[in-house]
């Protein structure tokens, strides 16, 4: 039997965006060392928001 994840691990798997992000802005994002999948999730923004100034900055313009 599978254990059920809670709310707050369900967020974190959720896209940040409520999709994927496109071609151009995940090849964007690879260049300052993005290193999470192109759905972005809200796991991997945080990530990338916490590994440098340039991540942070990137995730809040793209989060609005």
């Amino acid at each position: 039997m599978q254990r059920q994840r809670s709310q707050r691990e369900e967020l974190l798997v959720t896209p940040a965006l409520g999709h994927g992000l496109s071609k151009e802005k995940f090849e964007i994002f690879r260049k300052f060392y993005y290193d999470g999948s192109s759905a972005f999730t809200w796991q991997e923004a945080t990530d990338f928001a916490n590994k440098s100034p340039a991540g942070k900055s990137m995730v809040c313009d793209i989060l609005g």
